[in-house]
């Protein structure tokens, strides 16, 4: 049976195919927050939106730099996978949003102290 998923890509097994279960939870993830970004305001509030946005970011914030490379490149995979226009911008942008680029500041042990 065939099912369209959130972004728009239809497979008989939901887009997920053999995909390990991380990369599966992945695009999850990333699903729901575009979902998020593209509601309007009366389904889900800004705030409340601003809020699970910056609980993920901070989650994610404990990612490797191996880590970060490869949900960057899930997500850039489903910006090139995606139809709508605006979900691929989206996309593009939440590496960003999510902190994802960005490599936390090394601290000294005198920072500690």
């Amino acid at each position: 049976m065939e099912r369209s998923t959130a972004g728009g890509m239809t497979s008989k097994d939901g887009g997920h195919g053999s995909r390990p279960m991380n990369a599966i939870i992945a695009r999850t993830l990333i699903e729901l927050l575009v979902s998020l970004e593209l509601s309007d305001e009366e389904s889900v509030s800004v705030e409340a939106s601003a809020v699970l946005a910056e609980d993920a970011a901070t989650s994610l914030g404990a990612l490797s730099d191996t880590e970060r490379a490869k949900l960057i490149s899930i997500i850039t995979q489903m910006g090139q996978e995606v139809g709508d226009e605006d979900r691929r911008q989206v996309l593009l942008d939440l590496p960003e949003g999510l902190g994802l680029t960005e490599r936390p500041a090394p601290y000294h042990v005198l920072d500690l102290l």
